[in-house]
């Protein structure tokens, strides 16, 4: 009899205790089913979806990211827009009280990223498609003055803008200065459409030798029979004439042209001052010269590139020989030359 009841008593704890493992096991239960936890820079809605029992509480450790909901079955979170460059990082804890998981929450650093080399599109007088690289986290906004909307539009797609110009039949240079902006970041461009040939004339001038500036009177550029151009008096009161092309809606001046003798016995050459200031002789390194729009809507014709690596100026270089091998000295750098009329500037 005592043996019976022994075994009963046995068999009694061991249900017990498995009473007690299933209760421990049901009150501990968090089983995670899906989550939400990488965001664009723009941010969103998050979640964790769960299967747990008990109390369940949440936790994050930055302001950023703002619990919404927490229940037994999901704990849903915002993240908010991170207009910062950098991507960031949040730590997400949930515990039903006997267990606890961690997550963590990603988000992308906003994207502002346009083609540098482009702010500047110029374009003949027929009706032209230019297009430029954008791509941007946010929506962005685009500016086009109201002067010029009647000739200049736009339309975006996967790659970025194609600004639309209709054909200039006004008989005189346009442009217009365009503001993209996204956020806190923006970025101009300038549509300028013109014929070539009206770079040609009489203008005035101002330059720089890096230290001074300098004045420049009744420079002149003229164009030839061949289709070429001459551009005289850039040395003031002295002959020499550099030749060019039209490039690309403007005019190129090729490095290395030798100007011919200088003070009897001596030789002038031009050269090309390149953006990691080398003196250039090589005839295929250009330097151009194209309009540029003021912000007060006049246009200046500036010596100057569009690109990070276009040439940083030129000069005028003085030599022993008619072979240009051994150089004297330079008679003029030329930095930031820019011609005008004389009533644009006061």
């Amino acid at each position: 009899m005592r043996k019976l009841f022994n075994i009963f008593l046995f068999v009694l704890c061991i249900v017990a205790i498995a009473g007690c493992n299933d209760t421990e096991s049901s009150e501990s239960k968090l089983e995670i089913k899906a989550v939400n936890t990488n965001f664009q820079a723009t941010g969103g809605k998050g979640y964790i979806q769960l299967q747990s029992t008990g109390n369940i509480t949440a936790d994050v450790d930055v302001d950023w990211c703002v619990l919404k909901e927490v229940n037994p079955n999901e704990v849903v979170f915002e993240v908010k827009e991170n207009t910062g460059y950098s991507g960031r990082n949040a730590l997400l804890t949930i515990s039903n009280g006997v267990k606890t998981e961690a997550f963590n929450i990603n988000q992308s650093g906003a994207v502002f990223i346009f083609g540098k080399d482009e702010w500047m599109l110029r374009t003949d007088n027929k009706a032209a498609t230019l297009p430029i690289k954008l791509q941007s986290s946010f929506d962005y906004t685009i500016d086009i003055p109201a002067e010029a909307q009647e000739w200049l539009s736009f339309e975006q797609n996967a790659k970025g803008i194609n600004f639309k110009v209709k054909e200039n039949t006004s008989g005189k240079m346009r442009g217009a200065i365009v503001n993209i902006a996204a956020k806190d970041r923006s970025a101009s461009y300038q549509v300028i459409q013109y014929d070539v040939d009206e770079l040609t004339g009489t203008w005035q001038g101002m330059f720089s030798d890096g230290q001074m500036n300098y004045g420049l009177k009744d420079v002149t550029i003229e164009k030839q029979e061949d289709g070429t151009y001459l551009l005289s008096n850039i040395l003031t009161g002295l002959p020499y004439k550099l030749k060019a092309k039209a490039i690309d809606n403007c005019l190129a001046f090729g490095a290395g042209q030798n100007l011919g003798v200088f003070e009897d016995n001596l030789y002038l050459s031009f050269e090309i001052l390149s953006s990691d200031l080398y003196y250039v002789k090589d005839p295929s390194v250009t330097i151009s010269l194209g309009p540029v729009m003021l912000t007060d809507g006049t246009f200046v014709f500036a010596f100057s590139g569009i690109k990070e690596n276009d040439p940083f100026g030129f000069v005028f270089r003085v030599y022993e020989d008619a072979k240009l091998q051994k150089v004297i000295d330079n008679l003029s750098i030329f930095i930031n030359c820019i011609l005008f009329k004389e009533d644009i500037i006061q």
